[in-house]
């Protein structure tokens, strides 16, 4: 039967095929619906987990065209558009709501740093994705966070005075008004208030909370910048005595107070408000975590610790040891203030352990200068070692699950998983697209096993090329090589179809014969005859893909981090990590796309080629899809131990820390009994 008459046979004759990929494509679609029902019945009820599944897939497919981006994810300056749009309308509806007022001072304060993961990626790409990102995001980054910062700190500071108007005897507000004087420690360099008449403020919160010594540890910290400075050897110097002695001062009179407390003060409304504002769900609890404030109150009491231990070595006081000795006693004493009379959060903060244990080890340094160490400073030393150990083996062992290698090829299967996908998906709008304008011809589905070995070779070069290439597993010249031989072949391919379609034939003959074999000859013997190499022809094709950047970059702080992040082999988690990273997955369409190209230039029916491509691309579509819907719930379970502590954090502080409490009775009784 010739190619004319195959092509124009009956309809019914390819029916049989036809069905047979509908009904595979209906049982994937069957089992991805119920792939997504056990999603949303293995998340925990409540939390964000299905929502931020759903949010993960849109980025990967909707996202690839359309910003899909929450507001915490998005630039600062985008951040404070949301947030202004949302605030004015909620305070609209509720002017008498000190909370709320509250709530909006620590969402203007500072923007959430979602963001950051996205730039990193954008400046470690931008040799890469010239076009997209043309090396301005730096530019880009510093115009949105200056935007933010000039716009969000004059509403900060205005929302939250007027909190303290509308309800002046709830302490919360008067803390955190306090606390906001100051610009975020961990975004901003600067150390000096916002407000010019920061000292007033904190005079008249110190009113209305007049047994915290919050409020005076922040006096004395603002003074302590301005006390000290720099001489141009690098040493230590008075800078401005008043500040010195405001310093000294007011460290004296924090010891005095009965307690030190910060808490966690509008946490319970930012809540509030974001679910007032609509903000979408699968990001709400990092919203929040990036507004958390309780963790300054050890920062402030730390901070003024370590400046009364740089006085210490002013140079003004360099010989007078007993200047120096009550500088870091004083300091010391800041920081049992913190561990003895302090609220939790501040009292389990690991970093007030370790600098009192610093502070107890410059004593100890300080007094064998003057001959001896003291009793008593080797003995405070000691016990605060242990107490630093102690601390920080609650903290890991309560805040801190252990990653397991179970859970780490998890993620790996998923993240790629939903590459493919994502990658596949684009092809198959395309191809249903040009499936309809061909008048949607029945594909004849034989040979489509065909394509899905095309597909998984193109998958095949791209990991070679983009994977085991850029992680120095396979050579330069290895890879020139078989670049060159894969190029060879699919040009000898696609010149022979060209051939077919053009009804060109190749007739042999005997002076055919000898004309190639005189051309050959004579080819060999320049080659010979000027010692001609490779190169002289171009040969071998070049290719090589540099490590990738942002692992780069990582590495310089981590090196190897990445040869363990999954078990087996060190050779697996470099070589997948530069494959995605290269964006192997979208490459690997590419590649199948090429090799297809070559086919249908083979193809008489290019029409009906197209709809078999369709076929065979959405049923890999759908199998990457389901991979990933049904890989996606173990991803819960790797993530939902800190999840539920930061959610109980929010909900609870004092729950929070219950559990670390109990593990430091239990380390301390155990102690006991062995020295008992």
């Amino acid at each position: 039967m010739g190619i004319r008459e195959q092509i124009r046979r009956p309809l019914h004759r390819i029916r049989p095929c036809v069905g047979a990929a509908t009904v595979w494509i209906g049982l994937l679609s069957i089992l991805l619906l119920f792939g997504f029902v056990n999603l949303y019945w293995r998340a925990r009820p409540g939390s964000e987990e299905f929502a931020s599944s759903l949010h993960t897939l849109s980025l990967s497919t909707i996202g690839v065209g359309v910003d899909m981006r929450t507001p915490a994810e998005s630039y600062p300056d985008r951040q404070y558009e949301f947030w202004q749009e949302a605030v004015d309308r909620i305070l609209e509806a509720h002017p008498d709501d000190a909370g709320l007022y509250a709530a909006a001072a620590l969402i203007f304060h500072e923007p959430c740093v979602l963001y950051t993961s996205d730039v990193a990626k954008d400046v470690a790409d931008e040799d890469v994705h010239a076009v997209l990102f043309p090396g301005e995001v730096i530019d880009r980054i510093r115009e949105s966070r200056s935007d933010f910062d000039r716009q969000g700190s004059a509403r900060s500071s205005e929302l939250i005075r007027r909190a303290t108007e509308l309800d002046p005897d709830d302490r919360r507000w008067w803390r955190l008004r306090a606390v906001l004087l100051w610009p975020s420690p961990m975004t901003s360099q600067e150390s000096i208030p916002r407000d010019s008449n920061w000292e007033q403020v904190l005079h008249d919160a110190e009113h209305h909370d007049p047994e915290n010594g919050l409020y005076t540890v922040l006096h004395a910290y603002g003074h302590s910048q301005t006390a000290i400075g720099l001489d141009e050897d690098a040493n230590t110097i008075i800078a401005d005595s008043e500040s010195w002695s405001r310093t000294i001062g007011l460290a004296k009179k924090c010891v005095t107070y009965r307690t030190l407390t910060l808490g966690e003060p509008g946490v319970s409304d930012m809540v509030r408000l974001h679910s007032l504002s609509r903000h979408p769900r699968a990001t709400t609890t990092e919203s929040i975590r990036h507004r958390l404030i309780g963790w300054r109150n050890a920062y402030f009491t730390i901070g003024l610790a370590r400046q009364l231990m740089r006085m210490a070595d002013a140079k003004e006081i360099e010989a007078e040891y007993e200047k120096r000795e009550d500088l870091l006693r004083l300091a010391q004493a800041i920081i049992d203030l913190a561990h003895q009379r302090s609220d939790k959060l501040t009292r389990y903060q690991t970093i007030t352990y370790q600098m009192r244990r610093i502070l107890l080890e410059v004593r100890s340094d300080l007094e064998r200068e003057r001959g001896q160490v003291s009793k008593l400073t080797a003995s405070e030393l000691k016990d605060a070692t242990r107490w630093e150990a102690v601390v920080k083996r609650a903290a890991a062992s309560v805040n801190q699950s252990q990653p397991t290698p179970a859970g780490a090829v998890v993620r790996a299967a998923s993240m790629i998983a939903l590459s493919l996908f994502a990658s596949t998906l684009g092809t198959t709008i395309v191809l249903t697209v040009l499936w309809i304008l061909f008048g949607r011809p029945s594909p004849n589905t034989r040979g489509i096993l065909w394509l899905f070995a095309l597909y998984f070779l193109g998958v095949g070069l791209s990991v070679l090329f983009l994977g085991a290439g850029p992680a120095g597993l396979v050579s330069e010249s290895v890879q020139h090589w078989i670049l060159t031989g894969v190029s060879f072949v699919l040009l000898w391919l696609l010149m022979g179809g060209i051939a077919a379609r053009l009804a060109i034939r190749v007739q042999f003959s005997i002076r055919s014969l000898l004309i190639g074999t005189g051309v050959v000859a004579l080819l060999l013997q320049m080659v010979v005859h000027f010692q001609l190499g490779w190169d002289a022809f171009g040969l071998p094709i070049h290719v090589h893909a540099s490590s990738d950047r942002l692992i780069g970059m990582i590495e310089q702080h981590q090196p190897n981090s990445s040869d363990h992040w999954l078990p087996g082999p060190s050779w697996v988690s470099p070589l997948i990590l530069q494959w995605v990273m290269h964006k192997g997955p979208s490459w690997s369409v590419a590649v199948f796309l090429v090799l297809i190209a070559i086919r249908l230039v083979w193809s008489f029916n290019f029409a009906q080629s197209v709809g078999q491509l369709l076929i065979a691309v959405s049923l890999l579509t759908l199998l990457w899809l389901n991979v990933w819907v049904w890989i996606e719930p173990a991803n819960y379970v790797t993530a939902r131990h800190a999840q539920i502590r930061l959610e109980t954090y929010i909900r609870s502080v004092e729950e929070y820390y219950e559990p670390i409490e109990e593990f430091i009775g239990s380390e301390l009784a155990v102690e006991r009994q062995e020295t008992g």
